[in-house]
């Protein structure tokens, strides 16, 4: 890598770095008075509260094993992740606040992961300026969904796991969890396509990465499958082809394990469900003039028998293939698009230096800078949903709504809850305000508003408007039962709630024998559930 290179990576990095640290800043700065600011932003603001509130805050408070704060009395702490344990930990030694370590994490990952693309794109395409073009193009390319956003949803406008550029805008997790999947990757091509002795640090990586985002796991064994597959016909090699694999596979085994153990030992965890993966045209038009060129790319590649780029092949067919199987492999089978951008990038990079290249090594000045100029626009044409996503993630700040802010009556509140109950103990409170009750109290929730984190989730939300409707007796005692059966302790009212189960709900609760109110300021009142005597007990 020559120094020019270098510096434009070196530019590229940086430039991700202050694009995705800039959201909590703006956000932060226009705070108004009457609001709290959160500091989570962005379409999946609320997933970015699950993540918090499963793991740094617990972390921060001293544990080493997290539990399911969105699914009522589930009193177990199993989950593990040595990502979240280390927010956590920094946390608390800083002394800083966890949303800090939260965004720096973030940011740093988000740099990370494009030194990381350089790097795999370095194997594929031989030339500093093609790869460098081929860097931008994945970092900050994505489809023609924002011409169409007004009539039609393609994966790049909410599928953040195929656009890296979202998955550094929106979310948490995946930055680092997509650098731990690529380098897998990565490593896998070494072991199959190079040398064998890369099939530990393969493996490493693997286990690694099923710790941080168990989901990944299913694509990497199913694309490095293939791939030994691939080369066990073509070098004649079976037994060294299933040797590396296995040794990948009985490393990373204990995460499979692990996980399966999760699903089986606590219900709630196998039954988050996520919707469908989108179909093959709208990924098409989600991947726009990439997917086009990428389909050149794979042409020529094939017809030219190009061994290297055989495995990036692989790779993308065997992600589309896992990511329709009619037996969906795990709950949220549409996150395993994550990283397919890299492969078709590499293909459309391929076929555009097959077609244009011969005209920037040769021919007239001219000639040459107006190919320039077209690659140039062909890089602004594909970021244009990038530029999209930016500009909606900062004007949506403007609302001041949750996930971006809290009033500061239901910000109290929470601090309220955080001051006086246990964190053990569960509220009951609308489905919306839920998310960000255990990210500031650090209570369990009876359900939130994401049908894909609550087990159950329809029949919860039934039960509950059940009980509220149900006041035939005149004394609140369907209410009542229903709030013991299910262990409240406290009863978080707010407009939501109420416009949710009602305009009566407030007066149906006061009504409801140990139901006090202990807090209450501005349109929000918090009761406290008491235990029934022990005579009734009895």
């Amino acid at each position: 890598m020559n120094t020019s290179e270098r510096i434009i990576l070196a530019v590229i990095v940086l430039a991700v770095g202050v694009l995705v640290a800039i959201p909590p800043i703006y956000g932060w700065m226009i705070c108004p008075p009457d609001r709290h600011y959160l500091g989570l932003f962005g379409e999946y603001g609320r997933t970015q509260a699950c993540y918090l509130a499963w793991g740094p805050r617990q972390a921060q408070e001293g544990h080493w094993l997290f539990e399911d704060k969105f699914n009522g009395a589930v009193d177990r702490r199993l989950v593990f992740n040595p990502l979240w344990l280390a927010m956590g930990w920094i946390a608390r030694l800083t002394g800083w606040s966890v949303l800090i370590i939260f965004h720096i994490e973030r940011v740093l990952f988000s740099m990370i992961l494009v030194l990381v693309v350089h790097r795999i794109v370095r194997r594929f395409v031989a030339q500093p300026g093609w790869r460098l073009f081929a860097v931008a193009l994945a970092v900050f390319g994505s489809g023609f969904g924002f011409l169409v956003a007004h009539r039609s949803v393609t994966p790049d406008l909410w599928v953040s796991e195929s656009n890296l550029f979202l998955i550094m805008l929106w979310e948490a997790v995946l930055p680092a969890a997509a650098v731990l999947f690529l380098l897998a990757i990565h490593r896998g091509y070494r072991t199959f396509f190079e040398h064998g002795r890369h099939a530990v640090a393969t493996g490493l990586l693997t286990l690694l990465l099923g710790s941080v985002w168990p989901y990944g796991v299913v694509s990497v064994y199913a694309i490095l499958g293939v791939a030994a597959a691939y080369t066990a016909v073509t070098r004649r090699d079976l037994r060294g082809a299933v040797s590396r694999y296995a040794t990948i596979v009985l490393i990373s085994a204990a995460v499979v394990i692990y996980d399966g153990y999760l699903v089986m030992s606590e219900p709630s965890l196998g039954e988050h469900r996520a919707p469908l993966s989108p179909g093959l045209d709208e990924y098409f038009v989600g991947f726009g003039v990439v997917s086009v060129l990428a389909l050149v790319g794979a042409f020529y590649a094939f017809r030219e028998r190009n061994r290297r780029l055989a495995f990036v092949l692989i790779w993308l067919v065997t992600t589309f293939c896992v990511i329709y199987l009619p037996v969906r492999m795990v709950a949220f089978q549409l996150c395993l698009i994550l990283g397919v951008q890299v492969p078709l990038v590499i293909l459309a990079v391929y076929a555009a230096r097959k077609t244009v290249g011969d005209l920037l090594t040769a021919g007239r000045p001219v000639r040459r800078r107006l190919t320039l100029a077209g690659l140039g626009c062909l890089l602004a044409f594909s970021a244009g949903t990038s530029i999209y996503h930016y500009r909606n993630t900062l004007a949506a700040m403007h609302r001041f709504e949750p996930p971006e802010y809290l009033d500061v009556a239901n910000y109290e509140a929470m601090r309220w809850l955080a001051e006086h109950s246990r964190d053990d103990e569960v509220v009951l409170s609308s489905p919306t305000i839920a998310l960000y009750i255990p990210v500031i109290s650090h209570n369990r929730m009876y359900a939130l508003n994401m049908a894909t984190m609550t087990a159950g989730y329809h029949s919860k939300i039934a039960r509950l408007r059940g009980a509220f409707a149900d006041d035939r007796d005149g004394n609140a005692a369907v209410l009542r039962r229903f709030l013991r059966k299910h262990e409240i302790a406290y009863v978080y009212v707010e407009r939501r709630l109420i416009r949710r189960l009602g305009p009566a709900a407030l007066d149906r609760l006061r009504r409801v024998p140990g139901a006090t109110v202990v807090f209450h300021r501005g349109t929000v009142t918090i009761f406290r559930i008491s235990p029934p005597p022990p005579s009734a007990a009895a």
